[in-house]
């Protein structure tokens, strides 16, 4: 799968820099989008467990659309959305001399993306017209905000780790989708995607020699998420 992702990635970044000159007609709009974010996680720690629960995130941001050659129908976009979303940790388990371990790390989260996706439209019936969709996502955190609590004594720990930096700069997403794109007008377009967004990174910054709130000393954390964006665009 990552393969697969890996090289649709690569043929339309080619060919969206190739296609780019030859682009006889622009879209400019914006997005929304919201995603069910989950989280895959491995530990090499023989002591604790760790479960992370799905959650929602939701994003705006302004969108361009380029259009290549004489086929409108073939085309990419472009976007800059401005993102929050919030992970929720849980520690589990038992450390030396079977001392319990039962944690909770309340993550929030802030990021800009820059998604880049690659678009095949067909038509379906009239102005409506199906979407196939790929292309790559480059997140960028722009701040977090974390609480720790002991669940065994209901103790708040955040002040023990405020200066611990566990969540990581920059992430990096394949994505692919299928969605509807139906035109108001002959200038107005209103576009739906559902897109699987694939992590690739390693988000967590153990591994970076952070101290993180944990007697894990190599958690490997990668983001996937579902997403539903609305975009509505103005052609020129």
């Amino acid at each position: 799968m990552k393969k697969i992702l890996r090289t649709l990635f690569v043929l339309s970044l080619v060919m969206s820099l190739a296609g780019t000159a030859h682009a006889q007609k622009y879209g400019f709009g914006a997005k929304v989008a919201t995603a069910v974010e989950w989280y895959s996680m491995e530990d090499t720690s023989a002591f604790l467990d760790y479960d992370a629960k799905a959650n929602f995130s939701y994003a705006f941001g302004p969108s361009a659309k380029f259009y290549f050659g004489r086929n409108s129908n073939f085309n990419f976009d472009v976007s800059i959305l401005f993102l929050g979303k919030s992970l929720k940790l849980n520690q589990t388990g038992f450390v030396m001399r079977g001392t319990p371990v039962d944690r909770t790390e309340h993550i929030r989260m802030n990021y800009v993306y820059f998604p880049l996706n690659m678009n095949g439209q067909f038509t379906l019936v009239g102005d409506l017209q199906g979407v196939i969709s790929f292309g790559a996502i480059a997140a960028v955190k722009t701040g977090s905000k974390r609480k720790i609590t002991d669940n065994l004594v209901d103790k708040d720990l955040t002040a023990d780790f405020a200066k611990v930096k566990n969540i990581s700069l920059f992430n990096v997403y394949l994505t692919t989708g299928l969605g509807l794109d139906y035109g108001i007008s002959d200038d107005l377009h209103l576009t739906g995607l559902i897109q699987y967004n694939h992590g690739i990174l390693d988000c967590w910054l153990d591994k970076n020699g952070s101290i993180a709130p944990s007697v894990v000393d190599n958690l490997v954390l990668k983001n996937r998420n579902v997403s539903l964006a609305i975009g509505v665009y103005i052609n020129f």
